[in-house]
Parts: C-alpha cells; sequence; structure tokens
C-alpha cells in the first residue's frame, strides 16, 4: 500500500509540473487515469467473414506493436509475430499479411525503402480500424494493383486462400468497371460501414450475405467462406485456365474419400469425395515425396485480357497503369491499343499546356474512350513517323551528283505533299476534338520539318546546276 500511495504521489507531482509550466496559457485542470490501460480493437475486424482467427491475431499484433502512444513505430518482425500469435512458421504469418493487404485491413505505404546508399531498409506499413476504401489505397500504395494481380497469380504467396481472396478482389474490382463505377470515386464512410454490419450480420447468422463487406462482394465471400478455391477445374477470377499436372503431397488415391479432407489439419475437400484439388503454379514451392498424388494445376491469365505487346503513355504512375489495364479489359482487344494511343495524345497535350487537365482522373477519361470506341465513335490518332536523321558527312561516301539530288528531291517534294495534307486534317480534328491537338501538333512538327529539309536540298540542287553550267 505504501508502493502505491508513493507512486500515486509521484504521477500527481509530475502533472503539477507539468500545469505550472504552462506559462502565460490559460489555467486548465489536470486529470489523472487510475484504470489499467485498455487497448480498443475494431467489432468488425472480429465479424470479417473473410478473415480467420490467425488473420485476426496478426492484426492484433501489429496493432500492439503501435500501442506504445506514439503514432509511428517500428513494424514488428516475423520472428515478433510468431510468438504473440503462437504461429511456428513465417509462412503463414506471410500469408495473413498477403490477406491482410488484399483486403486493405493493412496497406503498404513505401515498398523497399532504400537508404542513401541504395541498401533496401524495409517497408512502410498503415494499419486500419477499417478496411480502407480503394481510391485511399491507390493514393498511399502505388504499387498495389500490380502487388494483387501478383497475389492473384500465385507469385507472392503459394497458398490457396491468399491467391483466391487476392483473386476475388480483382474479380470485384472489374466487377465495378464493368458496371460503370468509378473505382477512384471516394464512397460515404457511414453507408459503407452500414452495409459491412448488415452483410457480417446475415453472415454470423449462418444466412447468405446480399452486400458486400467492404472490399469483397457478397458473391464473393460465399465463394471463399465455401472454399471453392479447392475445387478441381474451378474458373479463378473468370480468366482463361490452361490444366497441367503436378505432384504434391497427398493421400494415396486408394484410400477411402472420406480420409482424403482436413489432411494434416488443413481445409476440407469440397469436390464431393474426390481426391483431386486445385493446386496454383505457385506450387513449385511445395516439397515433393515419393506417396504423392497428381493434381491438375490451374495457371491463370490475369488482366481479364491479353495486354502484351501494347505501347502504353510514358507518364502513367504505376497504379494508373493498372487500372487503365483493367478497364481495357472490359472492351476487345482490338480496341487497346486505339484507346492507348487516344490516352497518349490527352497526356501529351495537357503537359505541353495544348489542352485542359483532366476534370475528374485518368480512369474517368479512359472509361470515356473506351465507350466511344465501342460504339466506333472515337477518332483514331495517326502514328507519325519520326523524322530521319541526316547522315553525316563521311569522307568514304561517294559524292553527290545531279541526278542523285533531283531525285531526293523529288522524293522529298512527295513527302513534304503528304505532310502538308496531313498536318491540316489534323489540325481540322482538333478543332472539333481536343483530344487530338497533340497529334496535330506533332504532324505540323513533321510538315516544318521536312519543309526545313526540303529547302537545303533545293539550294544543293541549284549549286550543282550552276557548276555544271560553268
Amino acid at each position: 500500500m505504501q508502493g502505491m500511495q508513493a507512486y500515486l504521489q509521484q504521477m500527481v507531482e509530475r502533472s503539477s509540473s507539468t500545469l505550472l509550466d504552462r506559462d502565460g496559457k490559460p489555467s486548465v485542470e489536470g486529470l489523472l487515469f487510475l484504470g489499467n490501460p485498455q487497448l480498443v480493437f475494431p467489432r468488425l475486424l472480429f465479424e470479417d467473414p473473410v478473415l480467420e482467427p490467425v488473420d485476426r491475431n496478426v492484426w492484433a499484433a501489429v496493432k500492439l506493436a503501435a500501442a506504445s502512444g506514439d503514432s509511428i513505430t517500428a513494424f514488428p518482425s516475423y520472428r515478433e509475430l510468431m510468438l504473440r500469435c503462437n504461429v511456428g512458421s513465417k509462412a503463414t504469418i506471410a500469408r495473413s499479411i498477403s490477406i491482410l493487404r488484399s483486403t486493405r485491413w493493412l496497406t503498404v505505404c513505401k515498398a523497399r525503402l532504400r537508404d542513401a546508399n541504395g541498401r533496401v531498409r524495409g517497408n512502410i506499413y498503415a494499419l486500419h480500424d477499417e478496411p480502407l476504401q480503394l481510391a485511399e489505397t491507390l493514393e498511399l500504395d502505388d504499387h498495389y494493383i500490380d502487388w494483387l494481380e501478383g497475389s492473384a497469380d500465385g507469385k507472392h504467396t503459394p497458398h490457396r486462400r491468399a491467391i483466391a481472396i487476392a483473386d476475388r478482389v480483382l474479380v470485384d474490382i472489374r466487377a465495378q468497371l464493368r458496371a460503370g463505377e468509378d473505382i477512384t470515386r471516394l464512397e460515404m464512410p457511414i453507408p459503407r460501414r452500414i452495409q459491412a454490419m448488415e452483410s457480417a450480420a446475415l453472415t454470423a447468422n449462418g444466412e447468405n450475405p446480399v452486400g458486400p463487406f467492404f472490399a469483397l462482394s457478397a458473391e464473393s465471400i460465399m465463394e471463399i467462406a465455401d472454399r471453392c478455391y479447392l475445387k478441381a477445374g474451378i474458373l479463378v477470377g473468370n480468366t482463361q485456365e490452361t490444366l497441367s499436372t503436378v505432384t504434391v503431397p497427398g493421400v494415396p488415391s486408394g484410400e477411402p474419400a472420406e480420409n482424403r479432407g482436413n489432411q494434416g489439419g488443413g481445409y476440407s475437400n469440397c469436390t464431393g469425395g474426390v481426391s483431386t484439388v486445385t493446386v496454383p503454379r505457385s506450387s513449385k514451392y511445395l516439397k515433393k515425396e515419393e506417396n504423392t498424388t497428381t493434381y491438375p494445376v490451374v495457371t491463370t491469365e490475369v488482366g481479364g485480357s491479353t495486354v502484351t505487346g501494347l505501347t502504353w503513355p510514358t507518364n502513367l504512375t504505376r497504379n494508373d497503369k493498372g487500372v487503365v489495364r483493367l478497364q481495357l479489359g472490359t472492351i476487345p482487344q482490338q480496341h487497346h491499343q486505339p484507346v492507348l494511343d487516344a490516352l497518349a495524345a490527352k497526356l501529351s497535350s495537357v503537359a505541353n499546356g495544348k489542352s485542359q487537365p483532366f476534370t475528374s482522373n485518368i480512369l474517368a477519361y479512359t472509361r470515356k474512350l473506351c465507350e466511344l470506341v465501342v460504339v466506333g465513335k472515337l477518332n483514331p490518332v495517326p502514328t507519325i513517323a519520326p523524322i530521319a536523321p541526316t547522315p553525316p558527312d563521311n569522307p568514304d561516301t561517294p559524292p553527290q551528283t545531279p541526278e542523285t539530288v533531283d531525285r531526293a528531291v523529288k522524293a522529298l517534294a512527295c513527302q513534304l505533299s503528304n505532310a502538308s495534307a496531313e498536318a491540316k486534317r489534323m489540325k481540322q480534328l482538333a478543332a472539333a476534338d481536343s483530344r487530338l491537338a497533340g497529334a496535330a501538333l506533332e504532324a505540323e512538327e513533321l510538315w516544318k520539318g521536312l519543309s526545313q529539309r526540303y529547302t537545303e536540298l533545293k539550294q544543293v540542287q541549284i549549286q550543282m546546276q550552276g557548276r555544271v553550267l560553268h
């Protein structure tokens, strides 16, 4: 009791010193809290229908590391998280962090932060008391879309649940884009929370949710809850798949079907007694043993369509490129490059001050271009070939003759006539559509360059004709 009294007296004196140090400031009263320190955890974290107990424990362990009173602290190491969560595997911690990042309970603000010597010092994370909106995540994490696609493709984690959750988040983003929604628009927070609470309440009562729970739709929640990612031959993310085979540790095929579920404490096999399950192509990380069962492997094509070989605007950020790539997945592949060309022309025009900046954002502008190209109302942006540089004088090159100069002048005159006509046409198109202002400027510069070259060749031609007369 005397020790407690001494401790309280010490706190009172410290509070008194703090109040006396406030010279010249309004008088305030002091307050001491004599109870035990309390740490609050969000209720929706425990009602999240997608997270498992270990995922919630990892979130809570990270929160405990930030509970020192300072908003900025060191992210706990994998070893610390393993001890706090009573987990014996780093892979389990990595899987939970991946799931928390996919569902946006956790955000990576800076990935692979480097010091002055170029050495990687780590990442900077942000922990949230509710899943962040996609628009806010794109602002904080400039690798989110790329990372999400890589996770859905099994590049960051070999665990099927983490792959399935990342894939379902991407599926829901694509569904929003196909519905014409602006995924970069901020939602009202109160209706968003109410919708999530209703969905969590239905799931807790064993009913099917009717609305989304933050990042995941009702359909995605049911698919993950049913462990459909363990089934063989399912479509992952509504994308094209190719089946191949690989041997992974399992139960001998001759064992009864009822003994093939919950192997080693894993998930139940929901294929109705069939011993095959879907294993992502990242199963190369799994150890091969002699007694194995052959399972089909599903390899997915991320992004909804093939976008290789496209020419992209050079001044797009990683996330802008990611959302534009997802938006392109809503239209046929043959329209991808025309949309990118029109977007590049707009960006170039804005950078040169020839056009007004975007009224909303790049995604909204790209969505409008996709709508125009589908109905055939998008004006094509012509590809303008760069001016070939004039080769330097070479003493080994044979001297020009009047005949070669005459042929060069005639050929250049033809090119100049075509360039002049193209520049006039692009000027008329740009007057009707400001998005083509950049292309019109490039056409005019091409015409000016050819004019200058034509003038130089004419002078050479006149000089050679004068030498011939003499």
